[in-house]
């Protein structure tokens, strides 16, 4: 065989090398996206704090299948300070979240935030005081550590402090740090509490308490606000509608079967609540 032969046949080998290389990748590509999807529809809600029952309807719509059936990829993500819905739909590290009031607050003051559906009629966000300080009401904090959720953006108790004529300066507001045992062991005077959590932990601990509800203080807000940014929905509108929709469906499952959700919840997603243990534990110790 002479040279220029045996360059043809090794020429030839190369590209039966290549193409066979080709073709894998091109078979290799679409598996690879399938089990890394850069879907378009894969979207994230970020949560106000940790899983449990307050968020009920967003399990409901990702264990039943309501998201997937509207085409939807979601994933649900759990609250803490560093990671709060407003904040994160801002930045974009989520399209979707719920929140409170300071959606309201945030919007009055230019950000693009838009809110979807309100899934609490009434706010049960309210103000704990131990009895044992005396704080009974709103001018009683006067002078005194309190707790809330963000600081000086939380237009509940902002607005009843309005209403009353009390201005924030009056008061040492704190950055909340989700803990009830800070008002426990006496680290601040009221705590911004729900009314659907640390008053049953409370009473169930046999440790005395006061509410100072923004209600009594012609202050009625919704509360637990689906929203969005003004950039999803420009540039994702089906996808809005779709989430809306499956996230409705999913509450009203989970308000008719509130049993199977609670189970989900212990189970999948190992909801405890036992941080009044320690409260209780800290308070032996300070005492």
């Amino acid at each position: 065989m002479d040279a220029i032969a045996v360059k043809i046949k090794i020429a030839s080998q190369y590209r039966a090398i290549i193409l066979c290389f080709v073709l894998i990748l091109v078979s290799w590509i679409p598996r690879s996206f399938a089990s890394h999807p850069s879907n378009e529809n894969a979207v994230s809600i970020q949560l106000r704090w940790h899983h449990q029952f307050q968020f009920a309807g967003y399990y409901a719509a990702l264990e039943k299948g309501f998201y997937r059936d509207e085409g939807l990829e979601v994933e649900i993500r759990k609250g803490d300070p560093e990671h709060q819905p407003v904040e994160e739909v801002l930045l974009g590290r989520a399209q979707y979240a719920q929140g409170n009031s300071e959606i309201l607050y945030k919007r009055l003051q230019g950000k693009p935030l838009v809110a979807l559906a309100a899934i609490f009629q009434h706010s049960p966000s309210v103000l704990i005081t131990l009895k044992s300080s005396g704080i009974r009401s709103v001018h009683d904090l006067i002078g005194k550590k309190v707790m809330l959720a963000n600081k000086h953006q939380d237009a509940d108790f902002l607005t009843m402090l309005r209403n009353e004529g009390i201005s924030t300066s009056q008061i040492t507001a704190i950055a909340s740090s989700f803990q009830l045992d800070d008002l426990i062991t006496g680290k601040v005077d009221a705590f911004n509490s729900y009314m659907t959590n640390e008053p049953y932990f409370l009473r169930k601990h046999n440790i005395p308490y006061h509410i100072i509800d923004p209600v009594s203080y012609r202050v009625d807000f919704y509360s637990d606000i689906l929203f969005t940014s003004e950039e999803e929905l420009r540039s994702h509108p089906a996808r809005v509608e779709s989430m809306l929709r499956a996230t409705l469906k999913g509450w009203r499952y989970a308000m008719d079967n509130p049993e199977e959700i609670i189970e989900l919840l212990k189970t999948k997603y190992q909801v405890k609540k036992l941080g009044i243990i320690f409260a209780l534990k800290r308070k032996k110790c300070v005492n």
